[in-house]
């Protein structure tokens, strides 16, 4: 599985999830 970079849109944190390809482009929670 690949890790993915994602920014937070409130607080603008940036976090990395591992991930699969098929739920790279889902809605995630931050961490």
């Amino acid at each position: 599985m690949p890790i993915y970079e994602y920014r937070c849109m409130d607080c603008r944190k940036k976090f990395d999830l591992l991930r699969p390809m098929s739920q790279s482009t889902e809605p995630t929670e931050c961490p």
